[in-house]
């Protein structure tokens, strides 16, 4: 499973944890930097992510910059580690 979306939550967060128990944060396994999503309030603000269950495994995720929202958007590469349970 591949979970993606705008939180609107920090990584601190309840709902951020709640999903770090069954879920990888792909910004952490691959990503570089503090991996600022969200460009409007803080410098360092990060509320998009993109979870994956453990048996699947990234091979690089990056952050999009553009003008065209008041998000950057993140695109990653996935692929099966292996089968699952």
């Amino acid at each position: 499973m591949i979970f993606a979306g705008d939180l609107n939550d920090v990584p601190n967060s309840y709902a951020y944890h709640t999903l770090k128990k069954q879920f990888s944060d792909l910004w952490l396994q691959q990503g570089s930097g503090l991996g600022r999503t969200f460009r409007k309030i803080a410098p360092t603000l990060r509320i998009d992510y993109i979870f994956i269950n453990p048996w699947l495994e990234s091979k690089q995720i990056k952050r999009i910059q553009t003008t065209g929202s008041d998000h950057y958007g993140l695109l990653a590469d996935v692929r099966i580690k292996q089968k699952a349970p």
